[in-house]
């Protein structure tokens, strides 16, 4: 406890500032409270947003606290609007938002966290206290986002761009090489008159003139199909542009590369006849050598100057839900936090789960690894139903239907004190890729219970209840001694 009190010393909290500071609502919080109300459980959320941007509101804020705060707890009120609006670990604890990082949601930043991040990022960005936020320069794959149950994603707009008056959302994108695509999962209902792409390209150097790199295809409405071509050296150019360039570099847009000012994204319209409402967006990459690289798109209303940025990525379908000092993107694949999986592929440690785990053709939505579990592979054969009907810190509920016998996996947390119960029968629980609980149950309708009944807790209020014994014991003995001591005195 005293190790605490020093080293809290040296935490923001303990430079007195405005309330607000702690207490405020910012608009993503308020939009992931609103998201999150009436779930059992909520999805959980990751930030991977820095604090460099400026709040919005800076202006009003200084207005408003500056005659009653100094300059150094003005600026902490507006690092701690930055911390609450990106949701930093462990601000979600105070608004019981579940987060992937930090403590709390059903998740803890434990070896078995770690080792779970080992089998989606490289060994430099592995946290060893099991936080992402510092270490991901990215989203990762949505598929491993989706096993984690994170539906919300927020990051900030600092690497956005805005180009002619339109802004472009350069949080994803699309990485292509020859015959892969990308399409955007969710597009607004928007009529426009065409479609800004900004793009570059990588390890295209030799391409000449006139070469088609890619080509995309636009839906709209009314049936019509729009298909433009992408041409090294006019539409799109290699991005880090030397003399060693075969083709001509096509117009720059701007230079949006994090830690790279040197790079360049080239911005392009494509433009069909008649301002239409477009349903479907995909491109293609055709090159023969190197990447096509989409960094965003943007629909464009060149009548009135409107414009709808949408959100194209080739980890996995998301859509912008909300926009401000930062954003919030929802993931569309999400998995619930409890789910009946259709392969298994049971393991016999720790190691060989995560060897598998990080084989290239492993899907974490499409198979899950259970230590001390067998290989499983199920067909859908009839109704099935998995719901959470009470989610608490240290009980959980779930009914469950299947038509055939398979694993219960709930994404929370495999840790020490667990218990479970299936239709009251206590069972046992298995670790489910690397991190999880999973349960092996028959065929027919379950009540599933988890309850948090850890040894240690027992065996501490033993100890405890010991202690509290001798140190009676021997103050009952004190006081006999010294009433003896005082009576042989006074005798």
């Amino acid at each position: 406890m005293g190790e605490l009190v020093l080293a809290g010393r040296a935490l923001p909290h303990a430079r007195a500032t405005a309330p607000e500071a702690y207490t405020s609502i910012r608009p993503a919080l308020a939009h992931l409270l609103a998201a999150g109300r009436g779930r059992c459980p909520s999805e959980r959320f990751l930030s991977v947003s820095a604090l460099v941007f400026d709040p919005g509101d800076k202006p009003e804020l200084e207005v408003i606290y500056r005659p009653q705060l100094g300059t150094e707890a003005l600026y902490s009120l507006l690092i701690a609007a930055k911390h609450r609006e990106v949701l930093s670990p462990n601000l979600p604890l105070a608004f019981r938002i579940p987060a992937v990082d930090g403590y709390d949601g059903g998740l803890l930043p434990l070896a078995r966290f770690v080792a779970l991040q080992r089998a989606f990022l490289p060994p430099e960005a592995v946290s060893i206290d099991g936080r992402l936020r510092e270490n991901l320069p990215t989203f990762p794959d949505g598929r491993w986002l989706s096993l984690l149950n994170v539906r919300y994603l927020i990051t900030d707009k600092v690497f956005d761009a805005w180009l002619d008056d339109v802004f472009y959302d350069l949080g994803f994108g699309a990485d292509l090489t020859i015959g892969e695509s990308a399409a955007v999962a969710y597009i607004p209902r928007f009529e426009a008159t065409a479609l800004g792409l900004v793009s570059y390209l990588d390890g295209a150097a030799s391409l000449p003139n006139g070469t088609v790199v890619g080509k995309v295809e636009v839906v709209l409405e009314d049936g019509a199909r729009w298909t433009f071509p992408l041409r090294a050296g006019v539409e799109t150019a290699e991005g880090l542009y030397g003399p060693g360039v075969a083709h001509s570099q096509a117009p720059v847009g701007g230079h949006f590369w994090p830690g790279q000012p040197e790079g360049n994204d080239y911005a392009v319209r494509l433009r069909w006849e008649h301002p239409a409402v477009p349903t479907s967006i995909t491109v293609w990459a055709v090159l023969p050598v190197g990447r096509l690289v989409v960094r965003g798109l943007s629909l464009i209303d060149e009548r009135t100057g409107a414009f709808q940025s949408l959100v194209l990525s080739d980890r996995g379908r998301f859509r912008l839900v909300h926009s401000g000092d930062v954003k919030v993107y929802e993931n569309l694949d999400v998995l619930p936090r409890a789910f009946i999986p259709s392969r298994v592929r049971g393991v016999s440690s720790r190691e060989e789960a995560l060897a598998r785990m990080q084989s290239p053709d492993f899907d974490p939505t499409a198979e899950v690894v259970v230590e001390g579990g067998e290989d499983l592979v199920r067909g859908p054969t009839g109704p099935e139903s998995v719901r959470i009907i009470v989610y608490e810190p240290e009980r959980v509920e779930v009914e469950v239907q299947l038509a055939e016998p398979g694993y219960l996996v709930l994404t929370d947390a495999f840790y020490p004190g667990w218990q479970v119960w299936v239709d009251g029968a206590r069972t046992e629980i298995l670790p489910a890729d690397l991190l999880f609980r999973a349960v092996w149950l028959e065929a027919g309708e379950h009540r599933v219970v988890f309850q948090f009944r850890p040894r240690s807790f027992y065996v501490g209020a033993g100890i405890s209840l010991l202690a509290l014994v001798v140190w009676g014991t021997f103050m009952v003995l004190r006081t006999l001694r010294s009433g003896l001591f005082a009576h042989s005195i006074s005798a």
